[in-house]
């Protein structure tokens, strides 16, 4: 249990106090990640439930989606937006990894979280004419998202010499397969539940490993490797393909 508290206290922002951790420790939690996304997503369907309850569909959309960042600690969608920062600035490799070390955020990164917000905002309102639809969409949201970072993971070696995402950067292949395993499982599942087409779940893992693989090749040509900030980028995105997926 000990690799799950490290991926749980990383993720989310639940406060777990852990001694004597070394570097090592971090990597061996990454095959954990998929775990607390499924917990992610249960909290935040949860939160869709009583909110559904409560309000109206937009506003529990808006609920929702912020829930979904503010449970991370902010630390996924702050990653987005260094990323583009430093993506789309136009310069060498190492002034793009200082950009994205920078603490200020610019045009770039302000835009990126509009777009990405707002269009998970309207996409989740988009469905949320079935509300067992919209829920089991709120539950894969967050799954598929730490799923992703496995993914990205193994695809790119790590872009610093130093930082925080080194201590966890794991390029493992068969966590990556289990990953990819359990998240199609549960998508199977899920599908089932709500009563539409277990294809779905197929087509989303597709799209998952079609889009991280995407962006790891634009990471690769950007900055040569990945860091903690693209991984935050990538869950993001991939949380927006899942919603837009299931909306269409």
């Amino acid at each position: 249990m000990r690799y799950f508290y490290i991926a749980l206290s990383f993720l989310t922002i639940i406060p777990i106090h852990l001694d004597d951790i070394e570097d090592v420790d971090f990597a061996k939690s990454v095959k954990y990640f998929t775990i607390v996304g499924t917990l992610v997503g249960l909290l935040c369907a949860a939160i869709g439930y009583v909110s559904l309850l409560l309000f109206d569909p937009f506003s529990t959309s808006i609920i929702v989606v912020a829930s979904m960042s503010l449970i991370s600690g902010a630390l996924h969608t702050d990653g987005l937006a260094d990323t583009f920062d430093g993506f789309l600035s136009s310069r060498s490799l190492k002034r793009k990894l200082d950009i994205m070390h920078d603490s200020r955020i610019g045009t770039m990164g302000v835009l990126a979280i509009l777009f990405v917000m707002l269009l998970k905002i309207s996409l989740l309102f988009s469905i949320s004419s079935s509300p067992s639809y919209m829920l089991a969409v709120v539950f894969l949201m967050p799954l598929a998202g730490r799923v992703s970072q496995i993914l990205s993971m193994s695809l790119l070696p790590y872009a610093r010499e130093d930082g925080l995402g080194l201590l966890f950067w794991d390029s493992s292949q068969s966590r990556f397969r289990l990953a990819l395993i359990l998240f199609l499982i549960i998508s199977i599942l899920v599908c089932i539940i709500v009563g539409v087409s277990v294809f779905k779940a197929l087509f989303l893992t597709f799209w998952l490993i079609l889009i991280t693989g995407i962006f790891s090749n634009w990471c690769y040509k950007a900055i040569e490797g990945g860091t903690g900030d693209t991984l935050g980028a990538i869950t993001e995105i991939i949380e927006l393909v899942t919603v837009a997926y299931f909306a269409i």
